[in-house]
């Protein structure tokens, strides 16, 4: 039997029909396993070259937590173990390579063609990483020792969009990957690169195409005249103008799930829940339309979404989340789209919305295999029962390569986080806010704003205020501990976690760090101006200082307490879950 038409005029017109001759109206019987890979971020080390050491390499890699040399290895190692693992389908969402070079997208295709060749059928997306990359012109560069000769520094080719004229004599996106995904799709949205999939009868894999980069004309969208970034770089959109064509036909693929009675796993690369609070403040770009300021978000409004907690010392609190990807993420569960499974943030989490009455999103975010910790989900699906089983490997690929360092990547970023943070200072100021703020003991800090909020000095009253602290120091928080740490030691802490999953237990994140994140929540911004600005007073480096500086530093700590309170308050379960389809009921395993 062909495959169905959609019956709506509407969907008629939005649908690319791929009709093959499988009879679809079966139930595929006994489990079905599925691998979740996603930021695989390949990067053929040989053509483009890669020294550690060399300043390219090291240009590349300081801004960053990925395993470039290393990425086809992990990679490998990740395919290796999903295959051995019987299963059926492997799904890989977005950030494919570096990129968006040639030939990294060549050494991805080949890797997985060898997969698909064993009966492993791979489906895949576009991240923002892989095509129309903006800083693909500086990033996707030959390095040193390439075996192409290119001049390091030189711009690698790279694919560009869709307008039918290939560069560097590279197909556009669907006709490179044609085999995963593309070509046997049930249907395809001619607006995108977005398709569903029946890999196993019964069960429908909807692949959004969601990326900034890949919408027509990517690189003149990025700003409007009046400075509204519409169309940030790293950034995905369901509710761009451009995307109404897209959304539209999401819709009507659910419904039409929904009437044939298919089970409908979607994926995108991009979240559509926020992960942690703060995430849209801290780095909106994570989370479809996350960036608020676009001008096509102004005037949307939608309810908070709260949800409680209990912490580690058995107290209650409760988390709020309020920005413009609550729109998103209630059109999803309104449309019918219940389970998402999305990657871009490098982390394993899964955060979950329920709406009531059986309206719910659960986001299943998967980490990257290039950085830390190289993980990989196994899904279980029950196409009867409609149950779901998720299970988490973060030890396996990281085992395989350990030369990678993927645990000394992130403490690098954490410790550039001035770089990592995209922030171009003079060496001295870089110098000066480390060692004022950044790399400074959490112990001191603490001391010095006790001291400012209470009026005295901090050069006087040194001691009094070390009293004052100590006598404050719940049980089971040690000095010492807050001496060692600082805040770029507590921000890789916080990562590690979270890229990790179910950070509330993870024995990275003690009683120590516990309270420096509760401490951090309370930082009062004009107090740490206030104070960072009579250092560099006393210093006399006022003149070499912009109190713009001093301002955003201020601003930021105390946000980075509010996304770490999140982080370790997640009630959510992250790692192995037992998920019904039916209700969204979601259980720990």
């Amino acid at each position: 039997m062909g495959c169905k038409a959609v019956v709506s005029a509407l969907a008629a017109s939005l649908l690319l029909a791929a009709c093959g001759g499988d009879d679809h109206s079966k139930v595929e019987s006994g489990p079905v396993r599925i691998g979740v890979i996603s930021d695989v971020h390949v990067f053929d080390a040989v053509k483009l070259g890669g020294v550690p050491g060399q300043p390219a390499y090291e240009e590349a890699i300081g801004k960053d937590r990925k395993a470039f040399l290393q990425s086809q290895a992990l990679l490998q190692a990740a395919l290796d173990r999903l295959v051995a693992a019987g299963n059926q389908i492997i799904l890989i969402t977005g950030d494919l390579t570096k990129d968006g070079e040639q030939f990294s997208h060549e050494a991805l295709r080949e890797a997985i063609a060898k997969v698909q060749a064993k009966g492993v059928k791979v489906l895949l997306i576009p991240g923002n990483h892989d095509m129309n990359n903006p800083y693909g012109r500086h990033g996707a560069i030959y390095l040193e020792q390439n075996s192409q000769g290119a001049e390091v520094g030189a711009v690698a080719p790279y694919m560009e969009h869709t307008d039918g004229t290939p560069r560097f004599d590279m197909p556009t996106f669907d006709r490179f990957y044609a085999e995963f995904g593309f070509n046997d799709a049930v249907a395809r949205d001619s607006h995108s690169f977005s398709y569903v999939s029946e890999p196993v009868p019964g069960l429908w894999v909807m692949a959004l195409d969601l990326a900034n980069s890949s919408l027509p004309a990517a690189a003149s969208n990025w700003s409007t005249p009046a400075g509204l970034q519409d169309y940030p770089p790293t950034g995905g959109s369901l509710l761009a103008p451009q995307r109404a064509q897209t959304l539209a036909w999401a819709k009507a693929m659910a419904a039409q799930a929904k009437a044939e009675g298919k089970v409908l796993l979607t994926m995108s690369h991009f979240g559509g829940i926020e992960h942690f609070t703060g995430q849209n403040l801290l780095i909106p770009d994570y989370v479809l339309d996350g960036a608020g300021k676009a001008s096509y978000l102004q005037g949307l409004t939608s309810t908070p979404y709260r949800e409680t907690f209990t912490a580690a010392d058995g107290s209650q609190g409760s988390l709020t989340y309020q920005s413009s990807s609550e729109y998103v993420s209630r059109l999803l569960a309104d449309a019918g789209i219940h389970l998402l499974l999305t990657g871009h943030f490098h982390a394993n989490d899964i955060a979950r919305r329920d709406y009531g009455n059986g309206n719910y999103l659960i986001d299943i975010e998967t980490g990257a295999t290039v950085s830390y910790p190289a993980s990989y989900r196994q899904l279980t699906l029950d196409l009867a029962a409609k149950t779901l089983e998720v299970a988490t490997d973060t030890q396996a690929v990281q085992g395989a390569v350990p030369e990678a360092d993927l645990e000394g990547l992130v403490d690098g970023m954490a410790g550039n986080l001035l770089d990592a943070l995209g922030l171009e200072v003079p060496p001295s100021l870089a110098t000066l806010l480390n060692s004022l703020l950044l790399k400074r003991p959490l112990w001191n800090l603490m001391t010095d704003l006790y001291l400012v909020g209470q009026g005295l000095d901090p050069q006087v009253d040194q001691a009094l205020g070390e009293a004052a602290m100590l006598a404050a120091l719940p049980a089971g928080v040690k000095q010492p501990e807050l001496q060692q740490m600082t805040l770029t030691t507590l921000i890789a802490s916080l990562l590690k976690a979270h890229y990790a999953g179910d950070e509330g237990s993870n024995p990275a994140l003690g009683a120590s760090q516990r309270f420096a994140i509760g401490w951090l929540t309370q930082v009062k911004a004009s107090q740490l101006q206030a104070l960072l600005t009579a250092q560099v007073t006393a210093l006399q480096l006022q003149d070499q200082v912009p109190a713009s500086v001093l301002a955003q530093f201020s601003q930021m700590v105390p946000l980075v307490g509010l996304v770490g309170y999140g982080m370790v308050n997640d009630p959510t379960p992250d790692r192995n879950v037992h998920i019904d389809l039916t209700s969204g009921k979601l259980e720990a395993r």
